[in-house]
Parts: C-alpha cells; sequence; structure tokens
C-alpha cells in the first residue's frame, strides 16, 4: 500500500522535556499549497499560528463540497483558505442557491441516503485530537460555515473544556464518511496514545495516473521517524501499537516470529560460549531478556532507540543505528559472494554495545557516527571488490527498455548473486529474464553479458510496481527490500517470490540452500504458462560508469574540464519515492545548463536517465555508476579527479552534491562522504526526520548540510544560473 502520511510541524507547547518526544519534522506551507490532485478532488494545505501547524482541506472538484481537517487557528484565515481552494480547484463549478451542508456518516449499508441537493464548500470539520493547538478556530469556523464537526470521543471532553464547544459527532473509529455525488470516502481510525481520542482520516484513492495511493491524516499521532509525543512509557507503548498494527499492519508478523525466535537462540549459544571461556557478560536486557513468542509485542514496546530520552543522543544513535544497517547489507551482498572482512563485523558489535550497554555523551556518539561512516567507507569497497571480482568491472551499457516476445521473469532488489543464479537456471528454458529498478545495474557487469536471454529492464523506481507488475504478466522475485504491498485486487500477487530477508504474507519464500544457492524451478515453470511482458516502453538507457569506466575516460574528462566543456558535475545519488515533492529532481535535471554532467547511483536515477538530456564532447551527461551501494564509485571517481586537479580538498573539485534522501543505506552513504571530507550536501526532499534539531545544528555547521528549495532557487543558489 502506497501510504502518504500528511501531518503538521509541531513546536512543543512544554517548556520540560518529557521521555517520548516526537521523532520527526514536517515541511510547514506559509500560503496554501496544493499536495495532492487528481481529477476527482485535491487536497491543500496551510500553516498557522507562531506554532505553524498545518491545516488540510479536501476539495471535491465538481461540486465544490470540503472537509477541513484540524481547525487550528484563526478561523477567518482558514474561511478564506477554503473560498479561494473552490475558486482554483473547481474552475467549471455551477454555482446553485440551494446548497446542502452536510457530510453523511455511513454507519452501514441501509443508512445511505441519496442527497438531493448539491454540497458546497466546508460541510465537515474533522479533528485529529483534542490539544488546544489544534482545535482553536474549531467554535468560530463551526459557526462561520455550518458544517458538522467531528472528534474522537475521548477526547469530546476536553474539547468542550478548552473550547467551550460541544462537537456534533463523537467517534470511535470505524466510521466513513462520503461526499455528494462522488465515490470518495474517508475512514475514521482509532489510535489512541497521543490522546485518548487521537483519529487518523484515511482516504483510499488514486494518483492522475489512476495507480492507487492511500492518504493518512495522522495529525500527531506519526511523524517521519516516529510516533508522535508521549508522556509515558504506556502511552508509548499504546501509541506504538495501534499505529504499527492499524496503519502499517502489513508485516509478516509469523516471518518476523520466525527471525527473533531464531535471534535468541544464536544469542544463547554465544552467552554459552562466553561462558565457557570464563567471560563476565554484562547484565542489560539485551542478553538477559528470556520471553516467550506471546511476549515480543509487549517487548516491543519498550526497546529500541525511542528509549532514550535525550533527543539529541538519540537522535545520534539512530544515525548509528540506521547507518549500521545500511552497512550491513552491503556486507551481506559481498559475504554471498564470499568476501568478509572482520574489521567490519567487529566494528559493528562495538557500535551496537557501545549503544545498548555504555552511557556515551553528546561528543562520544558524534566521534561514534563518523567512525560509522568510516567502516561504511569499508564496507561499501569491499562490496565493489566482491561484484567486480566475481563479475568484471561495469561498462559503459546500451540496456533495452522494450520487451521480447517470450515469457520473462522480472527480478528486483539489490542481490547479483541472485541475479547469476537466475540466469543460469533459465538459460535455454525458453524463458527471459529483465530486471526492474535497482537491479538494473546488473546489465553493466561484463559476466552477464553472455546470457542472451538477459533482455533488459522493465519499468522504472520501487514504487511503480503495482502498475508494472500486472502489466509484466510474468513472476517477480524480490531478492532484498522494497515490496510494496499488493492490493487485494491484484492479479501479480501469486506471482511473487520473495527470498533473503524480505517476505510477504501469501508470497511464495525461496530459501537459500547449504551451498549458497537457490533453486528457481518453481519460478520458471510458473513463467512458462505465463503471457510475455506487455510492452509499456520503448528504447535504451546508458549506463556503467561506475570508477574503472570513468577512469579510462579520464582523459576526455580531464580535458572537457579543463577547457570548459564541463562547468560542473552534480551528484544526483540517493533513493526515489512516490512523493510529488520528488518531480523537482527530474526539473532539476532539466533546468541543468548543457555544460554539467550528473554523476548518479541508486534508485533516484529513474527520476531523470531518461530524458534526453545529450552529451558533452561524448561523454553522457547522466553518469550512471549502478546501484546505491556504488556510491562508493562517485567517491572514488572525486578523489582520483582531487589527485588529477592536484587539488588538496576534495570540496575544490567543481562537484555539487544534491543528494535525493529516503531510508537507512542513504544513511550509511551520507555518513561516508561526511568522513571522506565532503561537505555542503543538499539532501531533499526534506531533511532526515529523526535528526535532531540540535544534531541539526552541529551538522549544518560543521559539514554545511542543508535542504533543497525550488529548482529555480537552488539553480541560483548552487551558482549555475545568474
Amino acid at each position: 500500500m502506497t501510504f502518504i502520511p500528511v501531518t503538521p510541524l509541531y513546536l512543543p507547547l512544554e517548556t520540560g522535556y518529557t521521555p517520548h518526544q516526537y521523532t520527526g519534522y514536517m515541511a510547514t506551507y506559509p500560503e496554501s499549497t496544493l499536495i495532492f490532485e487528481n481529477p476527482e478532488f485535491t487536497v491543500r494545505a496551510l500553516s498557522v499560528s507562531d506554532m505553524d501547524n498545518s491545516v488540510y482541506l479536501i476539495t471535491i472538484r465538481h461540486t465544490g463540497e470540503q472537509m477541513l481537517i484540524d481547525p487550528a487557528y484563526d478561523a477567518e484565515a482558514l474561511y478564506t483558505f477554503t473560498l479561494e481552494a473552490i475558486m482554483q480547484d473547481c474552475p467549471n463549478l455551477a454555482l446553485t442557491e440551494e446548497n446542502d451542508r452536510r457530510v453523511r456518516i455511513l454507519e452501514s449499508e441501509e443508512d445511505f441516503e441519496p442527497i438531493p441537493r448539491r454540497a458546497l464548500g466546508v460541510t465537515g470539520i474533522m479533528v485529529t485530537h483534542g490539544h488546544w493547538d489544534h482545535i482553536r478556530a474549531l467554535r468560530e469556523l463551526e459557526s462561520l460555515t455550518g458544517a458538522i464537526t467531528y472528534a474522537g470521543s475521548a477526547d469530546a471532553e476536553a474539547i468542550r473544556a478548552q473550547e467551550n464547544f460541544t462537537v456534533e459527532n463523537e467517534l470511535n473509529g470505524g466510521e466513513v464518511f462520503d461526499f455528494y455525488d462522488t465515490e470518495l470516502q474517508v475512514r475514521a481510525i482509532s489510535v489512541p496514545g497521543h490522546t485518548p481520542g487521537s483519529i487518523v482520516y484515511s482516504v483510499q484513492t488514486t494518483w492522475e495516473d489512476d495507480s492507487p495511493a492511500t492518504l493518512l491524516f495522522t495529525g500527531d499521532a506519526l511523524f517521519p521517524g516516529g510516533v508522535g509525543k508521549t508522556d509515558s512509557p504506556a502511552q508509548f507503548g499504546e501509541l506504538f501499537s495501534n499505529v504499527l498494527e492499524k496503519l502499517f499492519g502489513n508485516f509478516d508478523d509469523e516471518a518476523i516470529k520466525e527471525r527473533i525466535g531464531a535471534g535468541i537462540v544464536l544469542r544463547n549459544k554465544l552467552i554459552q560460549e562466553a561462558q565457557s571461556k570464563g567471560i563476565e557478560l554484562p547484565q542489560v536486557e539485551a542478553i538477559t531478556w528470556a520471553g516467550a513468542e506471546e511476549t515480543y509485542a509487549e517487548q516491543a514496546k519498550k526497546v529500541g532507540v525511542l528509549s532514550e530520552a535525550h533527543e539529541d543522543l538519540r537522535s545520534l544513535k539512530e544515525l548509528v543505528i540506521n547507518g549500521l544497517m545500511g552497512m550491513a547489507a552491503y556486507l551481506d551482498h559481498a559475504e554471498r559472494l564470499g568476501f568478509e572482512d572482520e574489521a567490519c563485523h567487529a566494528f559493528t558489535q562495538e557500535a551496537l554495545n557501545d549503544i545498548t550497554v555504555k552511557s556515551l555523551g553528546a561528543d562520544e556518539l558524534t566521534a561514534l557516527v563518523m567512525k560509522t561512516g568510516e567502516f561504511g567507507v569499508h564496507a561499501m569497497a569491499l562490496l565493489d571488490k566482491a561484484n567486480t571480482t566475481k563479475y568484471g568491472h561495469p561498462e559503459m551499457t546500451k540496456v533495452n527498455i522494450g520487451v521480447g516476445t517470450r515469457p520473462g521473469i522480472l527480478i528486483s532488489g539489490h542481490d547479483l548473486h541472485d541475479m547469476e543464479d537466475l540466469l543460469k537456471q533459465t538459460e535455454g528454458t525458453g524463458v527471459d529474464v529483465y530486471t526492474h529498478s535497482e537491479m538494473l545495474p546488473a546489465h553493466y557487469y561484463p559476466a552477464f553479458k553472455k546470457y542472451k536471454h538477459f533482455v533488459g529492464n522493465y519499468g522504472n523506481a520501487w514504487w511503480q510496481q503495482r502498475e508494472e507488475f500486472t502489466s509484466f504478466n510474468g513472476p517477480i522475485v524480490f531478492t532484498t527490500n522494497c515490496i510494496v504491498p499488493p492490493l487485494k485486487t491484484s492479479t501479480y500477487k501469486d506471482r511473487m517470490f520473495t527470498s533473503n530477508a524480505t517476505g510477504y504474507p501469501g508470497c511464495k519464500y525461496i530459501p537459500t540452500d547449504s551451498e549458497g544457492h537457490k533453486d528457481y524451478s518453481e519460478v520458471i515453470a510458473l513463467a512458462k504458462t505465463c503471457q510475455a511482458p506487455t510492452e509499456i516502453e520503448k528504447g535504451e538507457i546508458i549506463g556503467g560508469f561506475a570508477h574503472n569506466q570513468v577512469f579510462q575516460l579520464a582523459d576526455k574528462v580531464v580535458e572537457a574540464v579543463k577547457s570548459g566543456a564541463i562547468r560542473q558535475f552534480i551528484v544526483m545519488s540517493g533513493c526515489d519515492g512516490r512523493m510529488k515533492s520528488r518531480d523537482y529532481y527530474t526539473e532539476f535535471a532539466k533546468a541543468l545548463p548543457k555544460d554539467m554532467v550528473i554523476l548518479t547511483s541508486g534508485c533516484a536515477k529513474y527520476r531523470y536517465n531518461k530524458l534526453a538530456l545529450g552529451d558533452i564532447n561524448g561523454i553522457p551527461r547522466v553518469l550512471d555508476a549502478g546501484q546505491c551501494n556504488d556510491s562508493y564509485s562517485l567517491a572514488v571517481i572525486a578523489l582520483k579527479l582531487k589527485e588529477i586537479f592536484q587539488l588538496n580538498d576534495i570540496n575544490e573539485l567543481p562537484i555539487t552534491y544534491n543528494i535525493a534522501w529516503y531510508e537507512q543505506k542513504a544513511v550509511i552513504v551520507l555518513l561516508a562522504l561526511l568522513y571522506l571530507g565532503v561537505k555542503n550536501i543538499h539532501l531533499g526532499p526534506t531533511l532526515p526526520a529523526f535528526v535532531s534539531p540540535g544534531v541539526a545544528k552541529v551538522l549544518i555547521e560543521n559539514f554545511g548540510i542543508s535542504g533543497i528549495g525550488t529548482v529555480e532557487a537552488d539553480l541560483k543558489k548552487f551558482g549555475f544560473v545568474g
């Protein structure tokens, strides 16, 4: 399911610190801002008051009926906000004299009664929770609009006490709201914990291209990076469980339980080994806890970095933990190819011990963050060595994005060892193999080019898989993360196979045998019964510009830089995602002056790798190094250029870093770059949510990290245009 959390910025009312503060911050909207649209409706946002509380407005295009979520402050401004939205989003609206200002609650099918008159303007005011900063305009705005008001029943008394206002309809979760003359529905989901009556409003809808989306108006129940503020461990546990189960309940619980159980067994064996060697272990819960399976859920509420009370220390720990997770992914891929680095494993153990057992201060944790970056460089270098030793150095390659006439298997993820297994086993079977998303760079390795049935790349970044998997027609194999849960109505779920650390309920899991290989016979058999992929595009894309290939072009590159033909390199590595704000990277690439070259890796490339950006003296203007781990190649290239141009500092190079941010592997790449001395990195569309204001201040002051703005503003800020 594609979730779009729509959450406000929070600035604490309290002067004292509480154990579980908010874990992330969102952008604010000083002016009315369109944040979602499709042919049926729009969603606009406006931040009000000195606290920048964000208010959200759903507007039905053909009727002008509106639902306003969280009347935070300044009723007159909000009323103007609603009228302007109608004028902007409903240009063809024919107003009538009679308007029904009612949003209906559907308790059951029998309650449905068509409304004969047109609904216009704000018909429903929805409250996510009863805190003062979210309801100050409630009474006055209700008077201005005549709208029905809704809030959680457990918060109704608090609202009455604060605003002398009685909520018209109290919610307990499960209620469904509809609008006149439209199929759009809004569901109320009870998520107590932040307040007893906290409500999340959910909208199942589609994007402009008809692909499915889910909008979540979460209030303060959920923020980027974690749940909202709570005042006690009990409240935190309640909120965390509710958010996990009710909003993101798509995890394979049984698979997770199995992994936990296996981890406990391994831990206990290590304890016994330590005891046999006379090693004294610290008496901490990570070592001593021995709960049964039925206690896992309760224990989950008490562990992890969020148990750290101090927000800056928690933020630093999260940087380390996320960095370690990214590093672990790279080490795992290298290990599958027979390459290990004991120093990296030792550091991982040391870092986990430092975080869970020791009481480190801010300076010590900051040093640990930088050390994580150092070992991140080692891990990426190891994986680069493993991949190139086994499969050869990536080379400049044109990759087909069309389709053949035979049945196909689509392989997604990152694991090249799995790629090799699949190609070997499908050879001569009459089944073709296609890559998807981050597996695209497999085409760049010489070892895979001998397979004639290795046809090309199908589709784009991970978030488009619902529509692309449907049209592919054949089986899909996941080797690593980035599974978008299929819809209940999907036609491809029965064709999904998972492996390694991935899993999804109802999908076949392919185990690894004792020799480290996988048996794809079931996948191949299924593929033979399927139609060939439906063609969704034609043409070629070019890639394979890892460090070795670029070094072979070094003379050309140096000459182009010295002559001024290449003025600047722009590193645009990172991750892609569904949010409309990521269109920024496409528009930025289009707007770059013609004397600039993009260096990229990761799935962020799909925002611009199919654009006709041309070349400079035969050098393509988009140089794709490969997967996210191949960001290492970009660092190696930068260090080589520093050497060639005899510079003292890597930051003297004509390289600008404008990186798309998303998940844990992006963390280790960032920390690796910081360790290598790279400064003035721009991260977007938003800064990492788990970075606290205090830690953000350090990153800004010491490393020059900043966010992005508009394309036009950033081109000027970077000095690319006048």
